[in-house]
């Protein structure tokens, strides 16, 4: 399910910013907004990007759940890529992205690690499925401009043209209670099929043993099933299906093909400056976005299987009961024909479409999406206390975890940084041409779960 969702192959996450092994990665205090107003015009570059991994350590996530497995239900990635030319107060540049939001449960990540690394699976206790995922890959035009309604504030608006061939928009969820793997031994009602001999079966007194001996069995398959509990259910829409609807014959009219997406986001800048030492800020990176998707593959989806193998069951025994007894009873007789339609041993792939239609629903098909991508908030307020010192405070919100911060800048340029949630610290120098952060909560990368970084050129002429 992750290697679908989260692409958890190294080679997959052969992206821009990530580049070997040594990601680009967002400061995600800082805000960083397509920087200062050029003096005339000039060309900038910037790189950006965050990645969080609360499970595991980032490396570990993205290479097949190796490593230790923490507690922890979520995991994101926002990297940005921009080249372009300012001129007085706009900006015009070339955009790469690729953003990813995972929120999933415990037992999401438990079950995935285990299978990535080919551990045993503890049929005994209970599960509780969930992952909700939410990723675009894209590029495409990013058009700006700043406006300076006073002379101690300044607004920004960005508006970035995207395009893209490869997302996820939804989720999967699935529900097993304590015991259920063990009991729904579907070997158990396929062998008792097996074993029902009725080819011989001609006479009242060979009805009555039949019966007889099945009795007992088809009621403890039924006591066996009832104290199960599995159901799922899943609504998405995909480039890629992550439960192999593809491999399925009823779902051959599907096209199954990476569709086309087209859309829009809009970023919204604001810097104030309260007093002479007082300053706050805000960004919101797609606060307002649509996605057009065409003729995209998605999946509604619900089972029961409880239910399904209840129905099952009740038929057999409901055969047994009517059908069985009453011949042994003497109440008519004919011989057993498995080919009769009306016999359950015979009319088996009858049942079998009747118990899907009635406890399996699926719809798969393709139709026009619009995507809509989570904002990411950035608040931060800033105080000289020194005149080469500065203590600033901030907040990141995305729609998965929220991510507190200080910072302290020593001599306007150089800044220490730290982040609470995931207790990294980081270390900067920013200037007007020039910018550079990194952050990380482990001094081994590849143990790492934050990792933050940018790096931004701005050329004036």
């Amino acid at each position: 399910m992750f290697r679908h969702l989260v692409k958890t192959k190294k080679g997959d996450l052969d992206r821009p910013f990530f580049l070997a092994a040594c990601p680009i990665v967002f400061a995600a205090l800082s805000v960083i907004s397509p920087a200062v107003i050029a003096k005339e015009w000039g060309p900038y570059v910037e790189v950006e990007s965050f990645t969080y991994s609360e499970a595991m350590s980032i490396n570990g996530f993205i290479d097949h759940f190796s490593g230790t497995l923490d507690s922890g239900n979520k995991a994101l990635t926002h990297d940005r890529a921009e080249a372009g030319v300012r001129y007085q107060q706009w900006w015009l540049g070339k955009v790469i992205r690729y953003d990813y939001e995972i929120a999933f449960s415990p037992d999401t990540a438990l079950i995935n690690y285990q299978i990535e690394n080919h551990l045993p699976i503890d049929e005994t206790r209970s599960y509780e499925i969930y992952l909700k995922a939410k990723h675009l890959r894209s590029s495409g035009l990013t058009l700006g401009r700043y406006f300076q309604p006073r002379s101690n504030v300044r607004l920004g608006v960005g508006l970035s043209w995207l395009s893209s061939e490869q997302f996820y928009d939804g989720y999967i969820q699935a529900s097993v209670e304590q015991g259920s793997l063990t009991a729904m031994d579907v070997s158990s009602f396929e062998n008792l099929l097996a074993n029902i001999d009725v080819s011989n079966v001609t006479t009242p007194s060979e009805v009555q043993a039949l019966g007889e001996s099945l009795r007992p069995l088809v009621a403890e398959l039924k006591q066996q099933v009832a104290s199960t509990n599995i159901s799922g259910s899943a609504d998405y829409f995909y480039y890629k299906p992550a439960l192999h609807e593809d491999d399925y014959a009823a779902f051959d009219d599907v096209d199954f093909t990476a569709p086309h997406g087209q859309g829009y986001t809009l970023d919204v800048f604001v810097d104030w400056q309260l007093s002479p030492k007082w300053q706050a800020g805000l960004k919101i990176r797609d606060a307002y976005s649509q996605i057009r998707w065409q003729n995209a593959p998605g999946t509604q989806a619900r089972v029961d299987v409880t239910q399904a193998a209840l129905d099952a069951v009740n038929v057999l025994d409901q055969w047994v009961e009517e059908d069985v007894i009453k011949r042994a009873s003497g109440q008519f007789f004919q011989p057993i024909n498995p080919a009769d339609p009306s016999n359950p041993l015979g009319a088996i792939p009858a049942l079998q479409q009747q118990i899907l239609e009635d406890r399996y629903y699926a719809n798969v098909r393709n139709q026009d999406y619009t995507q809509r991508l989570p904002p990411q908030v950035l608040v931060h307020t800033g105080y000289q206390i020194w005149p080469f010192m500065q203590v600033s405070a901030g907040w990141l919100e995305t729609d998965v975890e929220s991510f507190p911060n200080v910072r302290l800048q020593f001599f306007q340029h150089y800044w220490l940084h730290y982040e609470f949630t995931s207790q990294a610290v980081g270390i900067g120098f920013d200037s007007q041409y020039f910018k550079l952060g990194f952050i990380s909560d482990s001094t081994d990368l590849d143990q790492a779960k934050y990792l933050a970084a940018n790096l931004s050129v701005n050329i004036n002429f």
